[in-house]
């Protein structure tokens, strides 16, 4: 783990058990992460890890991934402090945009994104959209 701005800090493999209290199945992150692919950023309170997300890069799209907050602090703009995180991590990079996939079910993760500057772009299945952020 190496703190990288306030609360947010980048997690390594060894990690990932931490965050069970908002990451159903962490162990997914672990085959990316040892590849590069993908890195893995937590937000901690205390020695608590709250919420986090995964990001890597396609394209020269920011990839906004695995993001989740514990339900016992959503609807404290953790959530948002998490995106706006990974889009000035991309924008660092020279990236122009963001982009995330989320379930169509999900209203209240669409309107987080919505509320933070994401856009619908297109459908990528029957049961999910992908939305982009402009940086």
């Amino acid at each position: 783990m190496k703190k990288i701005s306030g609360n947010i800090v980048e997690l390594t493999v060894n990690d990932l058990d931490k965050c069970r209290s908002f990451w159903d199945i962490p162990s997914k992150l672990a085959a990316p992460m040892t590849s590069g692919e993908k890195k893995a950023f937590a937000y901690r309170s205390g020695y608590t890890y709250i919420g986090g997300c995964a990001l890597s890069i396609k394209e020269n799209r920011g990839l906004f991934s695995y993001f989740a907050v514990s339900p016992d602090f959503r609807g404290n703009g953790i959530g948002s402090r998490i995106i706006n995180f990974a889009a000035i991590y991309f924008m660092n990079m020279g990236l122009k945009e963001m982009r995330l996939h989320v379930h169509k079910n999900n209203t209240g993760a669409i309107r987080l994104y919505e509320r933070n500057g994401f856009v619908y772009d297109s459908d990528i299945t029957s049961e999910k959209i992908a939305m982009i952020k402009t940086l």
